[in-house]
């Protein structure tokens, strides 16, 4: 078993803590979006899936799941992170147009 980080706080405890701060984050965007008054989706919905992934490969890392579980969370945190840059470097390109 591993060491405890902090007072018996396990590495997947303190991954499946913050994942579940992303999810609520996620929510309450959402929420605020549908009443009109938050950020469209598109500003930061791609971002925040990227860090839910990395943040799953920690988890499932921490759980001894195996490397093809733990490289398919890093390989999709890495899709959608390009996806969002590109997306962005488009967006800027025809602003400047």
């Amino acid at each position: 078993m591993p060491e405890p980080l902090i007072h018996g706080l396990q590495a997947h405890h303190l991954a499946a803590a913050v994942l579940l701060v992303t999810l609520l984050e996620l929510l309450a965007l959402s929420w605020a979006r549908r009443r009109g008054v938050g950020l469209p989706s598109r500003a930061w919905l791609l971002n925040l899936l990227s860090g839910a992934c990395l943040l799953a490969a920690l988890y499932t890392s921490s759980v001894g799941a195996d490397l093809p579980v733990v490289a398919g969370w890093l390989l999709l945190a890495g899709v959608l992170h390009a996806w969002d840059l590109k997306r962005s470097w488009r967006r800027q390109r025809r602003q400047r147009t």
